[in-house]
């Protein structure tokens, strides 16, 4: 159904995004133009959101046709108290507001500017503060644009704004050195768009017991938050639970949607994850913060206990893994060996990362989410 327009859709998406890939990697080390080619692919992936065109059985077209029955006509006394009822807070303001603006194509482009504004500035951010390569940011932006994170972004919109909020949070604390309690508005706003999220904020915090600090106080300081959190958590968190439980329930109940070409695109990316954490390990130990290095391998492994039991679960765990992964490879990518052998090696390694990479692209555009994206009708 509708497939020459898929084609071309997925045609112009791919165009643009081998052009960025393109334009960046011949650059100099010239940050300053690096940014600007991001921020231009940026406003081009917020028109291409605007002009997306769900398929009438989408989750974005029921979704529509949910916040017009039920947000059209409420007034800001009903949504505000309701505000205090829901666990989703973040994802009620945003129905509220684009419902009462009366443009419908906001709800993916807000949810696409949240998701690719952090995405490509940490990326950015890192590479600039790390002497990254313009060939390594070059790579790790087509993998995440391979994955079919775009589709999901625009159309799943809250549970990738979730998670790529929460994955703000955890950038800023490992190399911004910014504290947890000053990320406290953002994880709120993160558990207030899905519940998926939820499960891995708690990871976050009781790896606080276990993080290595330099500082006796820090350590102390990581206790308290620790504790605080399950204080709050006890007394006011009662609905966050209870969703996030109920949620829970649905999917492993096995009620939901599964698909195998999806399942084998997760299982493939999952396996590139494990491929370059073994392979660069040694890079990866002298560049990347142990504390960072040792969360990414267990929310890996989260996810992969999830494969067997649960789709829903485990694609949407693979997605985060891959942002937690951006550091990683971008370092990764970067390492180049001091003589000819050790080049050839590294060499012989990113061929394989390559292959899975382009074979995930294949499975997303063929029989996966890419195949979805469709920007106008005949």
């Amino acid at each position: 159904m509708y497939i020459l327009e898929r084609i071309i859709s997925i045609a112009i998406f791919l165009f643009f995004t081998f052009l960025t890939a393109y334009r960046v990697a011949i650059i100099k080390d010239d940050y300053s133009k690096i940014k600007k080619i991001l921020l231009q692919y940026l406003l081009l992936l917020l028109i291409l959101s605007f002009l997306y065109v769900p398929a009438e059985t989408a989750d974005l077209t029921r979704l529509r046709i949910y916040m017009e029955n039920n947000y059209s006509g409420m007034s800001f006394k009903e949504y505000f108290y309701g505000l205090f009822t829901t666990p989703i807070f973040t994802t009620r303001t945003l129905y509220y507001v684009v419902t009462k603006i009366g443009v419908k194509e906001l709800l993916s482009v807000i949810a696409c500017f949240v998701n690719y504004s952090i995405i490509l500035y940490i990326i950015y951010d890192y590479s600039k503060n790390n002497n990254i390569k313009p060939t390594s940011i070059s790579n790790i932006l087509l993998l995440y644009m391979f994955i079919g994170q775009f589709f999901e972004v625009i159309s799943g919109l809250r549970n990738m704004s979730a998670m790529t909020v929460f994955f703000f949070c955890i950038y800023r604390e490992f190399f911004k050195k910014k504290s947890i309690i000053s990320n406290i508005p953002l994880y709120l706003i993160s558990i207030g768009f899905h519940s998926a999220v939820v499960p891995l904020v708690l990871v976050r915090f009781v790896y606080l017991l276990f993080q290595k600090e330099k500082s006796f106080m820090k350590r102390v300081m990581n206790y308290f938050l620790f504790a605080a959190l399950i204080f709050f958590t006890a007394k006011y968190g009662s609905i966050i639970i209870e969703n996030t439980a109920n949620k829970a329930q649905t999917y492993l109940s096995g009620n939901v949607f599964s698909y195998f070409w999806t399942y084998l695109s997760s299982i493939l990316t999952v396996i590139l994850l494990l491929y370059a954490s073994v392979i660069y390990r040694k890079v990866i130990k002298s560049t990347i913060p142990n504390n960072y290095y040792y969360l990414f391998i267990i929310y890996l492994i989260l996810d992969i206990v999830f494969c067997p039991i649960e789709y829903s679960i485990f694609r949407r765990y693979s997605r985060f893994a891959v942002m937690m992964f951006i550091p990683i490879s971008l370092q990764s990518f970067n390492f180049e060996s001091v003589n000819s052998s050790g080049k050839l090696i590294v060499k012989k390694q990113n061929i394989i990362y390559y292959l899975l990479m382009y074979s995930i692209l294949m499975i997303e555009i063929s029989r996966g989410d890419l195949c979805g994206i469709r920007y106008f009708t005949f």
